[in-house]
C-alpha cells in the first residue's frame, strides 16, 4: 500500500489472506515465497501475521516462506 491513507488498516493483511486463500484453493500450490526489502517492516509485519516464515536475507530483502 503506497497511500499513507490506508495503510494500518488491515488492508494489506486481508489482501495477503485473499490472495493465499487462491493460490492454495485455486492453483492447488503448496509453497509460496516472498520477500520484502530489509526497510520495510511493515511488509514484513504483514508477512508474519499472515503465517510467513522468515528463511534468510541478504544486504537488500528478508526472505519469507509459507508452506500448506
Amino acid at each position: 500500500m503506497q497511500n499513507n491513507a490506508v495503510k494500518g488498516k488491515g488492508y494489506g493483511t486481508q489482501a495477503e489472506r485473499l490472495a493465499l486463500r487462491f493460490v492454495f484453493d485455486v492453483l492447488g500450490m503448496t509453497t509460496v515465497l516472498a520477500d520484502a526489502i530489509r526497510e520495510n517492516t511493515r511488509s514484513q509485519h504483514v508477512l508474519k501475521k499472515g503465517g510467513f516464515r522468515f528463511v534468510g536475507e541478504d544486504e537488500i530483502f528478508r526472505y519469507y516462506c509459507i508452506d500448506r
